[in-house]
């Protein structure tokens, strides 16, 4: 393996070292290789004709927006093609996920994922994409 070297704010560091502890990372290498994998992974088209599913997470707030939910919903089912999984979940009086998963193309997905993002009372948008034959990195 090649070493780099990193430059990270002091507290940004000690929150990454409670983490690995926490989650019994082996040490900092491990962790950052495993966070850089998720990352690059976002970005990397499937290979042609291979199929890719996409899971997003869409977290939405009723303080900030009423109809959000009702305006995720209705963003997602004009992708409903592709749509495979559509499930709501009630956090709390106020807080609401919805869980999408999508069977196609990266791009599409991702195009899904930016109209969530725009959607007011969104409070986050979380994007994995995932074939069945991962990349080795």
């Amino acid at each position: 393996m090649v070493v780099i070297s990193v430059s990270l704010p002091e507290a940004l560091l000690e929150a990454m070292d409670k983490y690995a502890s926490k989650y019994g990372y082996t040490g900092r290498s491990e962790l950052i290789r495993e966070a850089v994998r998720d990352l690059v992974s976002q970005d990397l088209a499937p290979e042609p004709g291979e199929e890719s599913f996409t899971v997003i997470f869409v977290l939405t707030d009723k303080r900030h927006k009423h109809d959000a939910d009702e305006r995720v919903l209705s963003t997602v089912h004009r992708y409903e093609d592709m749509v495979r999984v559509l499930h709501h979940y009630r956090l709390d009086q106020n807080l609401c996920v919805n869980l999408v998963i999508t069977q196609g193309p990266q791009s599409r997905s991702g195009e899904l994922a930016r109209k969530l993002r725009g959607i007011r009372g969104v409070v986050d948008v979380w994007i994995k994409h995932v074939t069945p034959a991962p990349h080795q990195l």
